[in-house]
């Protein structure tokens, strides 16, 4: 069963030890989580309650914590360091011969880290001893100490035989002469260490000492440093290693770093990031898909990395760039001394290397010159621009800054897919695919880009809707290209259509244009956190006229024997000039067919048959073919024309009106022998059936309402049947 104590951590800044060298001082179950404050007072775990925040006075320190913490305990701190920090020195002990797999940490609850602080006078704030296991997380170690009084190894951590883990915390300012923030196996100790997706900043070491934010395998120790998707950035040491020294002084450095980014580290002496093997020291260091900017050597060698005697060193998809040895006045990246191993494989090295042994080039590697390679391979790329083939240190995704090549630089693409390299003794790194320093995962089947950010080709884009409508949005279509970014369609020059112009949406693009011809368009895909940008060559996307649209406004007065059909142009030519058009009266009996061809707006169609009702349509031609056809009703041959209604004069207050009208203008070869009047009482939208009214030519319309909307239809008839009708709309003001 689980419980919880909670214990308050003493705030004074005295020195204070709590070592569990001599065995616990109470008996608690296993996996007990003990809370602890930084603002405590108490000094006995005894005092320590069991619910809730303790006051000051009776709570208990967090080395009261450590004091009572058994196997398998968590230890959450409480306090934020916007509240107040935990300013001791602490001594993490052995309990017994079992390993001690203690968990350190902020408390869950908080949004923010808890701070542990040194005492400024020469303490280290977390001693780890022989044959502890210690879990770390989320925390903030910040020790402050001057320069005149640095603890001896470790300004924030010195493991001494201990086994830590470390995630997520934050080492900052943090001074020590060995190791600034961390000492990890200095002396006859045999420690090791892991960090994962924490920072360094700003850490020194001093008086003589080596490696500014992490000494690790020092003075005939043993250490082993694996580092993971961290941050070391403006640390310094006067000697060697700027963020890390691995295997100096007689000891044995074993250290792999994978996906974390060194950025203006700083060494007097080698190493402007890394140092390995140092001073009779024996370093092996593997430093995979890593990124090392702005590092600096001012007095030795290694602007980024130095390799001397008695190291194995392996750099494989890293970046390094713009990292600088200041006595030469050079850019400078690796320095590999005499009786130094090092191999190279799928960098991006864009500063120059010094070598005094012969470096193993395996290959895809993107090289400033060919000072950084033994002997460049084929699969080697040489460029004396490499840098301006990069962008600049950005989050491009996943736990650290990065450098992403730009989409053409001679980087991408550059490691075939399914290639691995063979390092013989330290066995095979596979190169592509693989996992990236931003966690990203390689495309199976695409070739890799060199360096500590993968960048993959597209597949080759090209716009495949060819040939449109004029009048009619093409949609846009598209093959090849892959990622999430989305496809976005532009013009390019040289197009023979005027108006071409890409609209829809960004999911449904179309191509429209205000005449036919060609329009020029291309198709692009930005990058994304795999992929670069690829645009397509441009094509001409075709767009063809089509047929016109139906003429507009027929209207077909009868004649003797024929007929006269009026209409307006099309609204739309369809891309292409009109040619003419083709007026067709067709008998709604027996009988054939009377055609009309012209390129005016009227016509009279001749040889019709008196008395005979047709019906007559129209059509506009163009080079495509004939519109669509615009048609009348029946219209009887040797029909009167339509009357000319000339006035609407109310009677009786406006309840009543007369209409009266003119007689047809022609009776087309047959008098008129009556009219008919139809009635409407909406304005006009529609019509009652005609009603014979004699030959009068005026009418009267009684019983309206008062300002309703009306109308009336007049037609006369003759022996071949009623003709065309005249309307006129009123308001009565009854």
């Amino acid at each position: 069963m689980k419980t919880s104590v909670r214990v308050v951590a003493v705030s004074a800044c005295a020195m204070v030890t709590a070592s569990l060298l001599a065995g616990p001082a109470f008996a608690q179950p296993t996996t007990t989580t003990l809370y602890a404050y930084a603002n405590g007072a108490a000094a006995s775990p005894t005092s320590c309650p069991d619910v809730g925040l303790p006051a000051a006075a009776t709570g208990c320190s967090f080395g009261s914590a450590l004091q009572i913490a058994h196997q398998g305990d968590t230890i959450d701190l409480a306090t934020p360091a916007s509240t107040a920090s935990y300013g001791l020195t602490y001594q993490v002990g052995l309990l017994s011969t079992t390993q001690f797999p203690l968990t350190i940490q902020t408390d869950p609850a908080l949004t923010e880290n808890a701070k542990l602080v040194g005492d400024q006078t020469g303490g280290t704030i977390l001693t780890v001893a022989t044959g502890v296991t210690l879990i770390l997380n989320n925390l903030t170690f910040s020790n402050s100490a001057s320069a005149a009084s640095p603890p001896a190894h470790g300004g924030a951590i010195n493991n001494a035989g201990g086994s830590v883990t470390i995630n997520n915390c934050t080492f900052a300012n943090n001074t020590a002469v060995d190791g600034g923030a961390i000492d990890n196996g200095d002396g006859t100790a045999t420690s090791s260490m892991t960090i994962n997706h924490s920072s360094f900043s700003g850490n020194v070491s001093t008086n003589g000492g080596t490696g500014g934010a992490i000494d690790n395998g020092d003075n005939k120790g043993t250490g082993q440093l694996a580092v993971d998707s961290s941050t070391f950035t403006s640390n310094r040491t006067v000697y060697d290693g700027g963020a890390i020294d691995s295997g100096d002084d007689g000891g044995l450095g074993s250290l792999l770093v994978t996906n974390s980014t060194f950025v203006n580290n700083l060494a007097n002496t080698n190493g402007g990031a890394i140092d390995s093997a140092d001073y009779g020291g024996f370093g092996f260091s593997n430093i995979r898909s890593s990124t090392f900017v702005g590092n600096t050597v001012t007095g030795g060698n290694g602007g980024a990395i130095d390799a001397n005697a008695s190291s194995h060193v392996i750099v494989s998809t890293s970046t390094l760039v713009g990292n600088t040895n200041t006595p030469s006045g050079l850019p400078d990246a690796i320095f590999l001394a005499t009786g130094g191993t090092l191999y190279l494989a799928g960098n991006i090295i864009g500063d120059s290397c010094t070598f005094q042994s012969s470096a193993t080039d395996l290959g895809f590697n993107l090289l400033a010159d060919s000072s950084c390679s033994s002997g460049v391979v084929a699969s080697d790329q040489i460029s004396s621009n490499v840098p301006t083939q990069l962008g600049n240190l950005a989050s491009n995704g996943g736990p650290v800054q990065t450098v992403r090549p730009v989409f053409w630089s001679a980087a991408v693409g550059l490691i075939p897919s399914q290639t691995s390299v063979d390092t013989q003794a330290y066995g095979p790194i596979q190169l592509c695919p693989r996992t990236d320093a931003r966690a990203v995962n390689a495309v199976a089947t695409a070739a890799c880009a060199a360096g500590a950010v993968d960048v993959f080709k597209q597949p080759a884009l090209a716009v495949t809707s060819l040939h449109g409508k004029f009048g009619t949005p093409l949609p846009l279509t598209f093959s090849g290209g892959a990622g999430t970014s989305t496809p976005v369609f532009a013009n390019a020059s040289g197009s023979t259509a005027s108006g071409c112009a890409i609209g829809g949406s960004s999911q449904k693009p179309t191509l429209t244009s205000t005449s036919i011809g060609t329009c020029e368009v291309i198709v692009r895909i930005d990058a994304d956190s795999q992929y670069q940008a690829a645009v397509s060559n441009q094509v001409p996307v075709l767009i063809s006229p089509v047929t016109a649209t139906a003429p507009r406004d027929l209207v077909a007065s009868p004649r003797d024997k024929a007929a006269r059909v009026d209409w307006s142009a099309p609204t739309a030519t369809g891309g292409t000039p009109l040619t003419g058009y083709t007026v067709t009266a067709t008998p709604l009996t027996k009988g054939g067919a009377h055609r009309c061809m012209t390129t005016a707006t009227s016509c009279t169609i001749t040889g019709l048959v008196n008395k005979v009702a047709y019906k007559f349509s129209v059509v506009a031609r163009n080079a495509v073919g004939d519109s669509p056809a615009a048609t009348t009703g029946p219209v009887i041959a040797g029909s009167p024309a339509a009357p000319r209604i000339r006035k609407v004069a109310p009677l009786v207050k406006g309840k009543s009106v007369v209409i009266s009208w003119s007689a047809p203008a022609l009776t087309n070869g047959s008098p008129v022998t009556a009219y008919e009047v139809a009635w409407s009482t909406n304005g006009g939208k529609s019509f009652g059936r005609f009603t014979a009214v004699g030959k009068s030519t005026s009418v009267v319309r009684a019983g309206l309402s008062k300002q309703g909307r009306y109308a009336i239809e007049v037609r006369a008839v003759n022996a071949a049947g009623p003709g065309a009708s005249a309307e006129r709309s009123f308001t009565s003001n009854g």
